[in-house]
């Protein structure tokens, strides 16, 4: 309201002013009506300039309000820019202090780059290498696997051939059995006869006949059995026969089971070894520590049997037993045999 008034008294005092300065400059002659009439044009100059200083006035006034209501507007948003100045000048000294670490890490993660990026050279290198020798290996196992294949179709050639060879020696032993057998017999029948032939010589058929005594040679003969399960054996370890069923001149011996040859001469040993169900057996006949004969029981359905036999010529002492044989593949120390009187070891003395 202060600023109106101002405005309105400016242009009023300049109207008057001017209204004063022309009535000086035609300062009239003539009469008062004429003077009167000056004064009455003058005054409605006044009040024409005066109405249009008003009208002026109020057009300052509105603009003067819209102005207000701007700079409020403008002080608001003042307000709201000094505030969000001050978020951003703090955001930009901890964006700095970001930035500072980043650079920092930036720095550090080049340099592990740098690192990762001479072991990544030495990988490429290592890796040609190993594709290299993996091109050998590939050749070499192409290699083995011709080999292999050579060496199973000989394996099984062998293992038909042993078990022709098998079969054969089965046949074989039981062939010598029975020589053995029909040689006792004939054995027996020579020295029946042969004493026949002597008695003949020595009493005349007209004397009195004058019988001597004279001792006959002891028989020795022996027939072991195995009555409990045998487990955990190994490599030469000895197979036990815990029973003895026939010991005719006391050759075997029950606690080394080992027989023992109480006199020189030639001897018959047979022995026969079950398996466990599906389990493999490897055994020897051993004279005085050296292997004779071998045996092999095993069967993937059901038991084995194997059997050792052999004509052997001992001296007195000489020592005959059955052992696991040497194979390590197989004879790992868990060797189980199968007892119950269905594995046994058995001799005699065929001649001295």
């Amino acid at each position: 309201m202060v600023l109106q008034f101002s405005l309105i008294f400016c242009g009023f005092s300049l109207v008057l002013a001017k209204t004063y300065t022309n009535y000086n400059e035609h300062k009239p002659v003539k009469s008062d009506q004429t003077n009167e009439a000056n004064m009455a044009n003058q005054m409605e100059v006044v009040l024409t300039t005066l109405k249009s200083v008003m009208d002026r006035n109020a057009r300052l006034e509105n603009e003067l309000t819209r102005t207000n209501k701007l700079l409020n507007i403008l002080s608001t948003e003042y307000s709201s820019t000094k505030e969000l100045l001050y978020t951003l000048t703090r955001d930009y000294a901890l964006t700095k202090q970001n930035m500072a670490a980043l650079t920092i890490e930036h720095v550090s993660t080049k340099d592990e780059l740098a690192a990762l990026t001479t072991e990544h050279d030495a990988n490429i290198q290592n890796l040609a290498a190993l594709i290299i020798e993996h091109t050998s290996t590939k050749e070499e196992l192409a290699t083995l696997t011709i080999m292999h294949t050579d060496t199973k179709n000989r394996l099984l050639a062998l293992i038909d051939d042993y078990s022709t060879t098998n079969r054969i020696l089965h046949t074989t032993r039981t062939d010598l059995d029975k020589a053995s057998f029909e040689l006792v017999k004939v054995k027996r029948a020579l020295a029946h006869e042969k004493e026949r032939n002597r008695q003949s010589r020595i009493i005349p058929p007209t004397a009195t006949a004058v019988t001597t005594s004279k001792p006959v040679p002891q028989s020795v003969a022996f027939f072991a059995v195995m009555t409990d399960h045998q487990q955990h054996l190994g490599i030469h370890q000895t197979v036990g026969f815990q029973r003895a069923v026939t010991n005719v001149g006391n050759g075997w011996d029950g606690q080394a089971n080992v027989f023992r040859a109480p006199k020189a001469g030639l001897y018959y040993f047979s022995a026969t070894i079950m398996s466990h169900y599906a389990e493999d057996i490897e055994t020897e006949l051993v004279m005085k520590g050296v292997p004779i004969v071998y045996s092999y029981d095993g069967d993937k359905a059901t038991h084995g049997v194997g059997t050792l036999s052999a004509v052997l010529n001992l001296s007195v002492g000489d020592d005959v037993w059955i052992r696991i044989y040497n194979n390590p593949v197989k004879n790992d120390g868990n060797v189980r045999v199968y007892g119950g009187a269905w594995s046994w070891f058995s001799g005699f003395l065929i001649s001295e």
